[in-house]
């Protein structure tokens, strides 16, 4: 039986193919796996590790957006979709798997105008528009999450969760290659396949707050080995940073060290990688993906009766009145005409506030600090990013009795967020916070 694989450009397909591939081998063993990817991405190097053949294929860019780019990519998927034709002819597949991603829907097109059965799987709620192509002609359909059964044909889904690798590991050989002894505590800090800009960063930025005997192992992903973890390496001898930790050092070494006693797992959130963590049973921090704003603090409404009198509307007054509206005009030097909206925040253990952008709410965001003797090491710091969100700009860590402010320009906006309150933390973090129109 020969079984084609095929998806990349990330690597959010592949480790989920991988384990659906090991699987079956051990089960199969006259089985004969191929896989199909992109010409750029950095499955290559991690599909032949695991002894996979790999070929790279041409497609064009499936865009949700306009681009004249895809004026241009229409062509190169019409011309992957009659080299697909070639090469299933000449390999004869007796089944296509993928798990979405632009290269595969040529080939699964092709596929099913050759009549070679094919499976898709779908790994996050929403299916992606290459998953949402192939699901038309998809022999059979299977879904991560149970609320995914909503975009496809129920006839031919199945709910089976996300397939896993085995995350057992060897501690003694991890304890050797990292230099670990048992008592000393581990962070694991991995982004995606590409890389996480922004949780790079933020490991770097907390590195030297953290105690000097704790171990930290970075994976930054390819081409993310910048010179400032280069330095921080230097600096820092407990600090070990890797593009990937896979076969290629003759054993799963993030697994290894996720095995460790007394870790804690800082990850970007990917159905895989949270999969694969959860079966280690360590605990786990995730940075959340840009774009799906979420949050965890308490906060309050400005649903008061009318005439109250209580402290938090007195000090609304306060922020709408004459003299604190001029005082906010000389600091920014833009005609603010009155305060929008303010309410208390309250951040204790396990509270942040993902990356947003605040469009529309008003010329200037504010934040009044009121808690004493905030440390850094606690978390909740406020970050201020670039536009493209892949550097900060910014952090202010709260101190008691002082503003932040910051413009808001339309129409998109500044990209800002709090980071996670370490679950150990026993006290509050309070601020007033809000807009000027």
């Amino acid at each position: 039986m020969k079984i084609i694989l095929s998806g990349g450009g990330t690597l959010g397909p592949v480790t989920t193919l991988l384990a659906v591939a090991k699987t079956y081998k051990e089960r199969n063993s006259d089985c004969a796996f191929l896989w199909f990817g992109t010409k750029t991405g950095p499955e290559k190097r991690v599909v032949e590790a695991a002894g996979i053949e790999f070929t790279a294929i041409r497609s064009g860019k499936l865009r949700r957006y306009f681009s004249i780019l895809n004026f241009f990519d229409i062509f190169g998927v019409i011309r992957a979709f009659f080299d697909s034709i070639s090469v299933l002819k000449k390999e004869k597949p007796d089944l296509l798997v993928s798990v979405g991603g632009f290269v595969s829907v040529p080939l699964h097109w092709a596929a099913w105008l050759l009549k070679i059965p094919t499976w898709i799987h779908q790994q996050d709620v929403m299916p992606g528009l290459a998953n949402k192509l192939m699901a038309r002609t998809a022999t059979k359909i299977s879904i991560a999450l149970e609320d995914s059964l909503q975009y496809f044909d129920t006839n031919k889904t199945e709910w089976i969760g996300n397939p896993c690798r085995d995350v057992s590991a060897d501690r003694a050989k991890s304890k050797e290659f990292f230099g670990i002894s048992d008592d000393e505590p581990v962070i694991l800090a991995v982004g995606g396949g590409t890389g996480a800009r922004k949780l790079n960063q933020m490991v770097l930025e907390a590195i030297p707050l953290l105690p000097v005997s704790w171990h930290i192992i970075h994976v930054v992903g390819p081409h993310r080995n910048a010179s400032e973890n280069q330095d921080a390496a230097k600096k820092f001898s407990n600090y070990k940073i890797f593009d990937f930790l896979n076969k290629e050092m003759q054993e799963d070494w993030w697994y290894m060290a996720a095995n460790h006693t007394g870790e804690k797992v800082i990850l970007q959130n990917t159905p895989e990688n949270a999969e694969e963590i959860a079966a280690t049973k360590k605990a786990a921090h995730t940075a959340f993906n840009e774009d799906k704003f979420s949050y965890f603090f308490y906060r309050t409404y400005n649903n008061h009766f009318p005439k109250c009198t209580c402290v938090e509307c007195e000090f609304r007054k306060t922020l709408s009145s004459p003299a604190f509206i001029r005082l906010m005009q000389e600091l920014t030097g833009l005609p603010i005409e009155k305060n929008a909206e303010s309410f208390i925040s309250r951040y204790g253990a396990d509270c942040f506030l993902n990356v947003h952008n605040d469009q529309g709410n008003g010329k200037i965001a504010f934040v009044i600090n009121l808690t004493q003797n905030w440390k850094p090491q606690y978390g909740g710091i406020f970050h201020l990013l670039t536009k493209d969100r892949l550097n900060i700009r910014k952090t202010v860590c709260p101190q008691f009795n002082s503003i932040t402010i910051f413009k808001v320009p339309e129409p998109n906006g500044v990209p800002h967020y709090v980071s996670h309150v370490a679950p150990s933390v026993t006290k509050y973090r309070y601020a007033v916070s809000g807009w000027f129109v």
